[in-house]
Formats: structure tokens, C-alpha cells, sequence
């Protein structure tokens, strides 16, 4: 199998310093998505979700996310080629915290994105990589009815690199290092402390997507605490090749 995928890391938001066993993860990168999912990339953001319907909460939560995007980090060609070089974006915790419509549609983001702010920063990134690709797709129809080139074609060939969500401002209140305890593991901190020694960045891989060889199956595995960890078998009922 090949693989690829994308690491998660972080400057003041920290996660305890514990080793808590995490189980091994695998799942289908499509798994959970309908013909209908408008999202391209789900998978590879919110590897552990089932996409929802309209109506539901996690749709709710999207189109909040879409509108707060929309305003604050609204997408075009410039900001595509600067995504394309960092593949990040700022998320500003302060205006999350007092947008008040996106409050008023997502009443509990703050203390989701306390308590599983990769899921919260997940849906965030896929939003923002969505809005990259239908600009994209845009331009390549444009393009496409231009030149008398097939447009489905075109529109469907449209692939743009994972892009994650980065907390920009610190959440209230903060945290003394030496405070950091096991039962912070997991959770979205803010910490402050005085830096003694400068290192270079390691970035630490949380999750990697894999594709099979034989059915171009896609399923993304969790790596532990950054630890090399490929699928063992494929996880397409219809092939399951090792």
C-alpha cells in the first residue's frame, strides 16, 4: 500500500505530556459518506466521523463553520497560494469566542474545543479545504467551456493538499506548565511558562491515509504518539488484500 497523510502539531496549545495507551484505529476513508457529502477531503480531516445529513447536528455545526469562514477568512487566489505553501490557517480563539452567530448555531463550540479540539479544528479545516477546491473547480470550468474541453472532466481532476486549522490566540484562562496534569490529556490547553532552550520543529504525525494497490481503497490510520503504523489488511469488503 502507499500512503499519505499529514501531521498535527502546535506552539502554546499542548496536550499533557502522558503516554496514555491509544488503541490502534483504522477506518475506511469513505466510510460513513453518502453520494451527497459535499466534502472531498472528509476523511482526512475528520477521520473518525460519519458525515451527517442536513439537519443534524454535525450539519449545523458545518454551516456555521462555512459562515464563520466566509466572513473571517473569506477564500480566494492569493490566500489558495499561501495555504498551498504554509498548508495552515489561523483560527482566531478570541473572535470564536464572541461571534455571537456563530454561538448562536454552535452553542458548545468553546468547550468542544477544550475537550476534543481535533474534532472541532477538524471540521474547521474541512470547511477551508472545501472552499479551496470549489474555487478551484470554478476557475477549471471557466477554463474548460473556454477551451471546448469536457467540464466534468476537469472539475473532477480538481485535488488540493490537506490544510489544517491552527489556534492563533489563547484560550482563558492560562496554564502554568508545571500544572499540566495526565487528566489534561487529550484536551485543548493554553499554557505559559518561560522559554529556556530553542530546538528545531518536530512535526509528530497523528494520522496517516493509505491506499491499496489492488483496489485504490482509502483508509486512515491513526499513528501513535507519532509511531510508523501501516494498515494491516484492507478494510474494502470487496478486496481485503494485505
Amino acid at each position: 500500500m502507499g500512503g499519505r497523510g499529514g501531521g498535527a502539531g502546535g506552539s502554546q496549545f499542548s496536550s499533557a505530556p502522558s503516554t496514555p495507551q491509544l488503541p490502534v484505529i483504522a477506518v475506511p476513508a469513505h466510510e460513513g459518506l453518502s453520494s451527497r457529502c459535499s466534502y472531498d477531503a472528509w476523511k482526512l480531516y475528520l477521520p473518525t466521523q460519519k458525515f451527517s445529513e442536513q439537519g443534524s447536528d454535525m450539519a449545523k455545526k458545518l454551516s456555521a463553520v462555512e459562515r464563520y469562514i466566509g466572513e473571517h477568512h473569506p477564500t480566494n487566489e492569493d490566500e489558495r497560494q499561501e495555504l498551498m505553501d504554509k498548508r495552515c490557517f489561523s483560527v482566531d480563539l478570541k473572535r470564536v469566542a464572541v461571534d455571537q452567530r456563530l454561538l448562536r448555531d454552535w452553542p458548545n463550540i468553546m468547550e468542544e474545543m477544550a475537550s476534543d479540539g481535533e474534532t472541532t479544528l477538524g471540521v474547521f479545516g474541512v470547511v477551508k479545504h472545501q472552499a479551496v477546491v470549489n474555487l478551484i473547480r470554478r476557475e477549471r470550468e471557466v477554463e474548460a467551456r473556454q477551451s471546448g474541453y469536457d467540464v466534468k472532466s476537469a472539475i473532477d481532476e480538481v485535488k488540493f493538499p490537506v490544510v489544517r486549522a491552527r489556534l492563533s490566540s489563547a484560550a482563558e484562562p492560562l496554564m502554568a506548565i508545571k500544572d499540566l496534569k495526565t487528566s489534561f490529556y487529550g484536551r485543548t490547553v493554553s499554557l505559559h511558562g518561560t522559554v529556556v532552550r530553542l530546538s528545531s520543529v518536530k512535526p509528530v504525525c497523528t494520522w496517516l491515509s493509505f491506499e491499496c494497490c489492488q483496489c485504490l481503497g482509502v483508509q486512515s490510520v491513526r499513528q501513535p504518539y507519532g509511531k510508523y503504523l501501516e494498515p494491516v489488511i484492507c478494510l474494502e469488503k470487496a478486496c481485503k488484500s494485505r
